[in-house]
């Protein structure tokens, strides 16, 4: 009986550890993230487009998320911005984005790999979990340092 409870408790360890970390990282922040971002941006998003069933693990979701911008530090300031990426359930890809909620942003050109994902799509702006994307409220340190940023006309 016992040799069947430590076999039980290996196999939750083995297999429950491998999604609980698999996003496990510590990226660059602020203006360290700034440095790598093709785009950087504070904002709200406003819609998220699920180009699948949002309930599905493999592959994860593609969604495009629509943004409101508040702030601009690289890239052009314009008014909306969408990214379009995966829906981060537990790879080290994508966002976890939610419709409504305001995010600190950077931003990458996807490439030749996670543009396939969206062919229609043409100059395309991903992000993932370890390059400085936080929600706002948890970044407003990151935020007092990089600056005032430039305000969308």
């Amino acid at each position: 009986m016992n040799k069947f409870l430590v076999l039980v408790f290996m196999a939750c360890l083995l297999f429950g550890a491998g999604r609980a970390a698999a996003c496990d990282c510590v990226g660059p922040r602020g203006k360290h993230a700034l440095v790598n971002a093709d785009l950087a941006f504070s904002g709200k998003v406003i819609k998220i487009k699920y180009l699948d069933n949002r309930d599905q693990e493999n592959p994860e979701p593609r969604i495009i998320v629509t943004f409101r911008i508040y702030h601009v530090w690289k890239g052009e300031p314009k008014k909306r911005m969408v990214l379009h990426t995966v829906l981060n359930k537990w790879t080290c890809n994508g966002y976890w984005f939610k419709e409504g909620e305001e995010y600190l942003v950077f931003s990458h050109a996807n490439d030749a790999e996670a543009a396939k994902m969206f062919p229609k799509a043409r100059n395309t702006f991903g992000v993932g979990p370890c390059g400085g994307t936080f929600p706002l409220a948890d970044a407003q340190g990151d935020v007092k340092g990089l600056g005032a940023g430039k305000v969308p006309i």
